[in-house]
């Protein structure tokens, strides 16, 4: 799977931000567009985490994470795409590639659950129901790149 199997922690990381690309998806299908691209910085399991997700009216989403290490560097990246969709509140998203390469892990490692706790036209927050965190995302324009990482500035 490239690179997002190689990095044990990118797996979940990857599916954390699959789930924060459906996040966008709740409000598209409530009919407040939140279709574009979006990105989010924080924690999981010891992992520091960067990610844009661009969410597509058609379903479909793509997101490119980053790991951050403990010296402020890159440990490494992935690029995700897969599909999601929205059902009472939740979020639901399915990983399809990692690297261009089809996921061919278990359905449990490549689906995962989110509600939606808030979307605006800036903004969506994402209950991941599985590692009980909150995510926070915003949108940002197309031509975005990631920034320094939090705490990694001078």
């Amino acid at each position: 799977m490239g690179l997002f199997f190689a990095f044990p922690t990118l797996r979940r990381q990857a599916h954390i931000l699959a789930t924060l690309m459906l996040a966008v998806a709740p409000a598209y299908a409530q009919g407040d567009s939140v279709a574009g691209r979006w990105f989010a910085e924080g924690s999981e399991h010891g992992e520091h985490l960067q990610v844009f997700f661009r969410i597509l009216p058609d379903g479909t989403y793509d997101k490119d994470i980053r790991v951050i290490d403990s010296n402020c560097g890159i440990a490494g990246e992935a690029k995700e795409t897969g599909k999601w969709s929205f059902q009472r509140g939740s979020l639901a998203t399915v990983s399809e590639t990692v690297d261009g390469k089809p996921v061919t892990a278990s359905p449990a490692d490549t689906h995962d659950l989110y509600r939606v706790e808030r979307v605006d036209d800036e903004h969506i927050n994402l209950y991941d129901t599985e590692t009980r965190l909150t995510w926070g995302l915003m949108m940002v324009m197309p031509d975005t790149v990631f920034p320094v990482a939090r705490g990694c500035g001078l």
